[in-house]
């Protein structure tokens, strides 16, 4: 089921972003895992 879940999230992912470039893509995401490894550390 968590399989499952994790393939939806990335094809909803690439719909919204379908129109976006490989680079802006990627750049989108190492910036959303920069937020939440940040949002974790602030918690220590």
């Amino acid at each position: 089921m968590l399989d499952q879940a994790h393939r939806w999230q990335e094809d909803i992912f690439l719909r919204l972003t379908e129109d976006w470039s490989d680079q802006k893509r990627h750049d989108f995401q190492q910036a959303m895992t920069d937020l939440i490894e940040r949002s974790y550390a602030m918690d220590e």
